[in-house]
Formats: structure tokens, C-alpha cells, sequence
């Protein structure tokens, strides 16, 4: 996202992953889209990291832990039940995650290796942050349902 120059990008994508590494977790990466996933498959080689070729929605439920930066994906793991850390080492200081109660910013690298164990030993409560969500409205099994219905609405209106 251009949010850092080059050499801070692999200086920190690699201090993440060694964190982790030295964690001794089975460690699962998911590209942004736009991202080569050539560039980073070194990463493999040098940590216990696996990089995905799945969609991270494929695979964002089975996770214990969901670590990002600013992203969409947080609400995502959030609707889950997946304890989240966000990372903000840059003073981004966005507040957009503020509301939720289960989602930890971490803003120092030297508190990143103790949030992962604090996230993978707490029992997380996610009941305020699913109502401020409305997960109940999200994920009401009825989909397939409304998916229907919003065509056959759009059809009628053709006539």
C-alpha cells in the first residue's frame, strides 16, 4: 500500500514473521491481492511460515489468532470469534477499530511478542463487539434466501 519504502517493508514483514517464528506457531500468511505472492515465498524457506494460495476467507475461521494492519479483514475475523491484534508500529493511530473490544492495537514492537501470548491465553467475550457488528443480522442463515429474492426483484422490475 506504498505505506513505507521498500527496505522498511521487508525489514518489518520479516520482524513479524520472526516473532511468530519465535512464538513456535503454525503460522498461515494471506496476501493482500495485489501483492506478488513471489516475492514473499522466501519467506517459507527461512521461518515455519506458510503462505496461502486460499482465499483468506477460506481459512480465517480454523484461526486461532488473526493478526492485520487497517483492514477490512479484522471485521471479518471479528464476526468469526477470532481474537484479533492490529498492528500499528507506523503512528498511523487510525481509530476505525476502536469500537470493538475484542481487537488489540498494538503501536510498539516491543509489545507484540506478549499481546500474541496474552490473545492465545484470554478467552475472548465477543458478545458486544457481534452486536455492535450485528452479526446476527450478518450471518441469519437466510442468504441463499435474500440472494433470491433481491433477483427475482430485480426481474419483476424489468418487466
Amino acid at each position: 500500500h506504498n505505506f513505507t519504502d521498500e527496505k522498511t517493508h521487508w525489514r518489518e514483514i520479516e520482524f513479524l514473521i520472526n516473532q511468530l517464528d519465535s512464538e513456535n506457531l503454525n503460522t498461515l500468511v494471506s496476501l493482500h491481492p495485489k501483492m506478488d505472492r513471489s516475492m514473499y515465498k522466501y519467506l517459507e524457506g527461512k521461518f515455519k511460515v506458510k503462505i496461502l494460495d486460499e482465499s483468506l476467507n477460506q481459512v480465517l475461521p480454523i484461526a486461532d489468532l488473526f493478526i492485520a494492519t487497517f483492514s477490512s479483514t479484522v471485521i471479518w475475523a471479528v464476526l468469526c470469534g477470532i481474537p484479533c491484534i492490529v498492528i500499528d508500529f507506523y503512528d498511523f493511530s487510525f481509530d476505525m477499530y476502536d469500537f470493538l473490544e475484542s481487537v488489540t492495537v498494538v503501536n510498539e514492537k516491543k509489545q507484540f511478542a506478549g499481546t500474541i501470548k496474552n490473545k492465545l491465553n484470554s478467552k475472548e467475550d465477543f458478545t458486544k463487539d457481534w452486536n455492535a457488528l450485528s452479526k446476527n443480522d450478518v450471518f441469519d442463515g437466510k442468504t441463499i434466501k435474500r440472494y433470491y429474492e433481491n433477483i427475482l426483484n430485480s426481474l419483476e422490475g424489468k418487466k
